[in-house]
């Protein structure tokens, strides 16, 4: 069952919410972030990363694993995860869902005009969308939104800021699918 409104416990009293309080971050415990593959370049040191998602939230979910604000990733991950496991258990954990993830879309540069992306793959196979070029030996990385949006958030939360480190060429508004149908395409990927 999925509803647009949800009980949840701000400081032991239950309130009811219709939507993602403005601001609120990402609640996942993440990891992953421990494996030195996963923080090359972010940090020096792997065993200091923070396992803790900076992400702006963009779902909430409620179920069998209490209330938790998630980012798209985190959600992915944990729908992902769970389809591929356990299918029949995720109506349990997600009760009751709000889904704000299209608005995702109003985080694109409109205003950029490149198309260096063009005919570009990001690692997964999908279409590239943004390109990193580093600032110091030209490489260049090329991400579809859903794992730039991973990358650009590892950084942030160990601390770095993605726009120091390479020049961004953001051209996700050529992005004609939803943000959803994105993550059912890729899912394969998650675990790597």
């Amino acid at each position: 069952m999925h509803t647009n409104v949800v009980g949840i416990i701000y400081s032991g009293v239950d309130v009811t919410i219709d939507k993602i309080p403005e601001g609120q971050l990402c609640q996942a415990f993440d990891p992953i972030m421990i494996y030195p593959e996963k923080t090359v370049h972010i940090i020096d040191d792997h065993m200091q990363a923070n396992t803790s998602c900076v992400a702006p939230a963009h779902i909430y979910i409620e179920g069998a694993r209490g209330k938790r604000f998630l980012c798209d990733y985190h959600y992915g991950m944990e729908w992902c995860t769970t389809y591929d496991r356990t299918p029949h258990l995720w109506d349990d954990i997600a009760s009751y869902v709000i889904d704000n993830r299209e608005e995702i879309k109003n985080t694109f540069d409109f205003s950029n005009n490149t198309d260096f992306t063009l005919d570009k793959k990001c690692w997964c196979g999908a279409e590239a969308l943004v390109l990193l070029n580093n600032k110091q030996n030209n490489n260049m990385l090329y991400y579809c939104n859903f794992h730039y949006r991973k990358t650009y958030y590892r950084y942030l939360s160990n601390g770095k800021k993605i726009e120091n480190i390479f020049n961004i060429f953001d051209e996700r508004k050529r992005m004609t699918e939803s943000i959803v149908d994105e993550v059912s395409k890729i899912r394969k990927y998650f675990y790597i």
